[in-house]
């Protein structure tokens, strides 16, 4: 695969110029660079997005009783379907 050795994917993506101003800065300052910083938001944002066995379990059973709320009798008529 192309760019990719040692675990590590080389790729190409657009960021507005005084992000990377802004990045680079920080970087310097905490003496580490900008390929960490950024691997270190991605981290983080993804860290964040994960979603606890419980919360996952809640939002199931919030789906399922939607679902539930839906009977054959509630949906439109063929004829209706059509009209739209």
């Amino acid at each position: 695969m192309y760019g990719h050795k040692y675990g590590l994917l080389k790729t190409t993506m657009e960021i507005p110029d005084d992000l990377i101003r802004q990045a680079k800065v920080l970087a310097a300052d905490r003496g580490t660079t900008f390929r960490a910083l950024v691997t270190e938001g991605l981290r983080r944002v993804l860290r964040d997005e994960q979603v606890s066995p419980a919360e996952r379990a809640s939002r199931v059973f919030e789906v399922m009783d939607d679902v539930a709320e839906y009977s054959a009798t509630s949906r439109m008529s063929r004829e209706e379907a059509h009209e739209r």
